[in-house]
């Protein structure tokens, strides 16, 4: 959930995102991180991903061992299920205009929000 702009890879942008999928898989696992990753074996660790910024994921993903942690690194800042219950789990632009919040729900769009899948439980 969030905002995803691209035009060419190095000029893409990934910010106020949330990955809360229970988990991430690929192939190549060496190129595998929570909010971005790539498919392209030739680019290694130092491919240019664009800009990233203010994005979150689900600190229970599972996958592998998460190393790029941050606001504004791949694997997004961690977010406990406990917090992502409360409205402080969520980023400003996730709980204003488009988007409609209520606690211990997912943000949605149209004045209604989601339910919050089962592998976030509630505290």
């Amino acid at each position: 959930m969030g905002k995803l702009e691209e035009s060419s890879k190095e000029s893409s942008k990934v910010h106020n995102c949330m990955a809360l999928n229970p988990s991430v898989a690929a192939n190549i696992s060496t190129h595998l991180e929570r909010v971005v990753g790539h498919n392209d074996p030739y680019c290694g660790v130092s491919c240019h991903y664009g800009t990233l910024s203010n994005n979150f994921a689900f600190a229970g993903m599972t996958g592998r061992t998460w190393a790029n942690i941050g606001l504004d690194n791949l694997g997004g800042e961690s977010k406990t299920a406990a917090q992502l219950q409360t409205e402080r789990g969520f980023p400003e632009e996730l709980r204003s205009g488009p988007w409609t919040y209520e606690p211990g729900k997912l943000p949605g769009l149209l004045g209604k929000t989601v339910a919050m899948p089962s592998h976030i439980p509630a505290r």
